[in-house]
C-alpha cells in the first residue's frame, strides 16, 4: 500500500533530497518504483527501475550535482494538484 500523500510527506520527500543521501531518497519508493532523472538517453532523460536501481540512479545525481548548496523545494511544485492526484488513486 502506498504512504498518501500529504504536505508534510511532501516536505520529507524534499528534505530526503536535500540531505545528499540516497539511501533516505530511496525509502520513499516502492520496491516496484520507477525513478525518471531529468537528463539522460531515454525518453524521460534516464529511468531506473527497482528500488536498488533507484538508489544507484539517485547516488549518481548526487555525484553529478555541482552545488552542495542545491535545493529542492517540494512548495515549489504545484502541492495542491498533487495532492488532489493522490486523493483519486
Amino acid at each position: 500500500m502506498c504512504a498518501k500523500m500529504t504536505r508534510e510527506r511532501a516536505e520529507e520527500f524534499g528534505a530526503a533530497w536535500n540531505s545528499g543521501n540516497a539511501d533516505l531518497v530511496t525509502s520513499f519508493f516502492a520496491d516496484d518504483g520507477v525513478y525518471h532523472a531529468s537528463v539522460g538517453p531515454d525518453h524521460l532523460g534516464k529511468s531506473y527501475f527497482g528500488k536498488e536501481n533507484i538508489r544507484r540512479g539517485v547516488q549518481a545525481f548526487f555525484d553529478r550535482r555541482n552545488s552542495p548548496a542545491y535545493s529542492l523545494n517540494p512548495l515549489d511544485l504545484d502541492l495542491e494538484k498533487v495532492l488532489r492526484r493522490s486523493e483519486t488513486s
